[in-house]
């Protein structure tokens, strides 16, 4: 798990719209889909939808089962609660391979299929139907620093850092290749051994949005991200595509690879206990 304390620092669990949207690891995950029916409805109107799809020409907003308490998200499950897709229903596809032999399953989530580069600012609402000001650039982690956290040392002055555009809709190959070699030359510079891990060992699914998912580490709940034992040292990183709410920073897929990468690579070299 993690939370957004601050844009560089991560720490145990991630809230957004006080739904635990967390990071986990953990062989036994499963994600569970919402299945609503025609009487699920969202809570904006459809003038308000027409707005936020001016930044998000495919959005489908959040919907609930009747008499859902809409303010209790503790209670939400894939039985009353349908999260937003910002950009729209997945469309299938196998998976395809970076120009350094990492498998990505895209789910359409990639140039291919129109996603371009996201607005820096534009309107959403809240579940109360208020209207805010969302913000979308670039910001910086530093990788190395969150596995010295895990480990319980003091973080490293001046530690290398990734930049995780927010703007970035569409899952772009070539990125995934830089961040993920990123990863594994500074999440080495903690742990050595991170350095021999073949990065073609974590595959990666890109998920329309938050997911529920159930027997995880941390018990069930909606992630952002999952990491998924495959055996034979070969592991399943599902990140989410995009998300958002007033309670918390967006989120995209390269943000939650940072955390999902780290934990592939640390259960590589058999140390699962520094995986969140």
């Amino acid at each position: 798990m993690r939370v957004f304390q601050t844009q560089n620092i991560a720490a145990i669990c991630f809230l957004l719209s006080s739904i635990l949207l967390h990071s986990c690891a953990g062989g036994q995950g499963h994600i569970v889909d919402a299945s609503p029916s025609s009487d699920w409805a969202s809570i904006l109107s459809s003038q308000q939808i027409a707005q936020v799809q001016e930044s998000f020409p495919k959005f489908q907003p959040e919907l609930f089962k009747p008499f859902t308490d809409v303010t209790n998200p503790d209670a939400f499950t894939p039985g009353n609660f349908s999260p937003a897709l910002f950009f729209g229903k997945p469309v299938s596809s196998t998976a395809v391979q970076t120009p350094k032999g990492i498998s990505v399953q895209t789910n359409g989530f990639d140039n291919n299929h129109g996603i371009q580069l996201l607005p820096a600012t534009g309107t959403y609402f809240d579940r109360k139907g208020i209207p805010y000001t969302f913000e979308l650039g670039i910001i910086s982690r530093s990788p190395q620093n969150i596995l010295e956290g895990y480990m319980g040392r003091p973080p490293t002055p001046n530690a290398p850092t990734v930049e995780v555009d927010l703007r970035m809709g569409a899952a772009n190959l070539v990125y995934v290749d830089q961040l993920m070699y990123e990863l594994r030359d500074q999440l080495s510079n903690a742990l050595p051994d991170i350095a021999k891990v073949d990065p073609a060992n974590c595959s990666i699914v890109i998920e329309p949005t938050i997911f529920y998912a159930t027997n995880t580490n941390y018990g069930d709940g909606y992630a952002g991200g999952l990491t998924e034992s495959l055996g034979g040292n070969r592991y399943r990183l599902h990140v989410l595509a995009f998300y958002m709410s007033a309670s918390s920073s967006p989120a995209n897929w390269a943000d939650f690879l940072v955390d999902e990468g780290l934990n592939c690579y640390v259960s590589s070299i058999g140390r699962p206990d520094l995986a969140r």
